[in-house]
């Protein structure tokens, strides 16, 4: 019995089979960017690239938190009483004197 490797036709991959797309990496990047820039010199940025994808989000919800606290409500002002008006009608002379 004769056996022959597979045919390569059936192993052939697109050219995007792995990796990430154009978008898809300017946003790698920007984050890898973020959390490197907004570390305060915590993190180099090989550190960054190798860290694991969960620690990575863990670390910039953290900084997301840290840079962007929650706005607490601001008190309504209170409206002030407006004085009324006498209900008095204005009385002019028609003939401009």
């Amino acid at each position: 019995m004769k056996t022959e490797a597979p045919s390569l036709q059936c192993f052939q991959l697109h050219q995007n089979f792995f990796g990430l797309d154009a978008a898809h990496r300017a946003i790698l990047h920007n984050n890898l960017f973020e959390l490197v820039w907004w570390g305060d010199g915590r993190w180099t940025l090989n550190d960054v690239y190798e860290m694991s994808v969960p620690m990575r989000r863990f670390w910039v919800k953290k900084l997301n938190e840290k840079l962007n606290p929650p706005k607490s409500p601001k008190p309504k002002k209170q409206p002030k009483d407006k004085i009324a008006k006498p209900d008095i009608p204005y009385i002019y002379n028609k003939s401009g004197k």
